[in-house]
């Protein structure tokens, strides 16, 4: 189900750097970063500035355990669930253009047949999965992955809705904050409707190209993969 491996997955990307003057960070954030590394929590980490005074970058640590290599302006990273904050770039970018609403109950833009559930007395919108306040869970209750670095992988369309006909949600929808992946891949499923073809295409025409966003994708693209920092899990 390729709008929630786009979510869980992420894109990769890198700052592009222009640098006019090296970037200076505070001691307090630097003495932060060092403890992190220090610890294993963080590989390596690059940090970048965009201002009037240009694009400037700074990097600390290795781009795996199992190099030397340090960090740069070009490295690309899995930025995983950040990627939410494309989908929710998308929805304003699609409100603005008039081709959904903020407020719009989201079972009206989904087929007849498919089932949302409904807690209080609001119905879920599109602003409840952007601000994850619809109640919904963390994630489907039928995600059974083949491959549990591919949690989504084998995941249908299907599944996804038989998993919205059949969830309970935690609360009123709309009555406080519950962080839902499951409410993202509905979201961007949704916007990926209304536009009438899948998200990475989506979000490739209306971000990344207008941006210029030439090493952000959700595919394992030769340019991404040539600079790509391994990935860790951290517990």
């Amino acid at each position: 189900m390729k709008f929630i491996v786009f979510l869980v997955m992420g894109f990769s990307f890198s700052l592009s750097a222009i640098a006019s003057s090296p970037l200076v960070l505070e001691e307090e954030m630097v003495n932060e970063i060092e403890r992190r590394l220090d610890s294993g929590i963080l590989v390596g980490i690059v940090i970048g500035i965009i201002d009037p005074s240009g694009e400037r970058y700074v990097s600390f640590g290795k781009t795996s355990l199992d190099s030397d290599r340090q960090p740069d302006e070009n490295t690309t990273f899995d930025i995983g669930s950040i990627s939410k904050t494309f989908t929710s770039t998308l929805l304003a970018d699609m409100v603005a253009r008039g081709e959904i609403s903020f407020n719009e109950p989201i079972k009206n833009y989904l087929p007849k047949n498919v089932s949302v559930p409904l807690l209080g007395e609001q119905e879920i919108t599109p602003w409840h999965l952007a601000t994850h306040s619809s109640g919904l869970p963390r994630r489907p209750y039928n995600v059974i992955p083949d491959d549990p670095w591919d949690t989504y992988g084998n995941y249908t369309v299907d599944d996804f809705y038989d998993a919205l006909a059949q969830v309970e949600l935690s609360h009123d929808v709309g009555s406080k904050f519950s962080y839902s992946s499951f409410g993202a891949g509905l979201l961007a499923h949704t916007l990926s409707l209304r536009a009438n073809t899948d998200i990475e295409s989506l979000i490739s025409r209306r971000i990344t190209t207008e941006l210029e966003m030439s090493n952000t994708s959700s595919q394992l693209l030769p340019n991404i993969t040539e600079h790509l920092a391994q990935g860790y899990s951290y517990h």
